[in-house]
């Protein structure tokens, strides 16, 4: 809010200013704006995207399950990632914990009208997905990964690690034909992944379609308005369902590298694991759900 002072020395700054119906509380009610397009926004979308945040939402507890089991774990030895791995479980935990919080600022940005915004972290988040399957599955990447502490060392890791003559596609792709016994075409399913997050890097480095397009909004009845303080969207749907499909697969990989490389079995009798496998569960279901609606419409 502005402050009296700051108004007088306003209009003090300003003699030839004619405006006697100036007052400072009608120029502080503009701050009412943030509060109240928020609220009307997340009217708009919170029952319309519904099933998607729940969705996302129930991927997110159970990621976060794992991690409070993890958080209640000695430090220093591990019970999830095998015992001899570079990394320590707190190591796991801060992986998971990035991707959660990456998945969950993506929809609370949708819902409340940055869409453009939440391409930025879709970019992120399919990046730290595949990034995270390539550094539990590999020991020496991930010790790499964990030295490289500043700012040069962490630019020079990465590109030796993810960048370099597309090294991150081609690991994650060796990867998976490991685990998932498939033999997929190789060149097509990178094209198709790159294509995807070469659609959203579009919006991170401020490419004309999305500063321009993305700057308005589309809602009910194809009704255009600026996007100025946040506007609810139908391009939400997009982001909000891919979210849903990083998160889905990264459980499929993600599980299996726990029980191939890691050879962990959790015990279940533990409240914190039992909750990871009941919201794991239910969320592969709710994505089976949301995949028949699509094809249904």
């Amino acid at each position: 809010m502005i402050t009296h002072e700051l108004f007088e020395k306003f209009k003090e700054s300003h003699p030839d200013l004619d405006r006697p119906d100036l007052e400072l509380s009608g120029v502080n009610s503009g701050f009412d704006l943030f509060k109240e397009n928020r609220l009307n926004s997340l009217t708009e979308t919170q029952e319309h995207f519904k099933s998607e945040v729940i969705a996302i939402q129930t991927q997110i507890l159970a990621l976060n399950s794992l991690v409070a089991f993890v958080w209640q774990l000695d430090r220093e030895t591990n019970q999830v990632l095998r015992q001899d791995f570079p990394a320590r479980d707190l190591h796991l935990a801060s992986i998971l914990t990035n991707i959660s919080n990456t998945a969950q600022s993506i929809y609370e940005l949708c819902l409340i009208g940055f869409n453009v915004q939440a391409d930025v972290l879709y970019r992120t988040l399919m990046e730290r997905t595949m990034q995270a399957i390539v550094l539990l599955n590999n020991g020496e990447d991930m010790e790499k990964w964990l030295e490289a502490e500043d700012s040069d060392l962490s630019k020079v890791a990465h590109y030796e690690l993810f960048a370099k003559r597309e090294r991150m596609h081609k690991k994650y792709e060796a990867i998976e034909r490991e685990l998932l016994s498939v033999n997929p075409n190789s060149q097509e399913l990178r094209a198709y992944r790159k294509q995807k997050m070469d659609e959203a890097s579009l919006s991170v480095h401020g490419a004309s379609n999305p500063v321009t397009i993305g700057s308005f909004s589309y809602w009910k009845d194809d009704k255009v308005q600026l996007a100025i303080f946040g506007s609810p969207c139908q391009s939400s749907n997009r982001l909000l369902n891919g979210v849903i499909f990083e998160l889905w697969f990264f459980f499929v990989l993600f599980t299996r590298t726990l029980s191939n490389e890691h050879g962990w079995k959790p015990d279940y009798k533990n409240d914190l694991l039992l909750g990871f496998e009941v919201y794991r569960y239910t969320a592969h279901k709710q994505f089976e759900q949301l995949c028949s609606h699509l094809i249904e419409t």
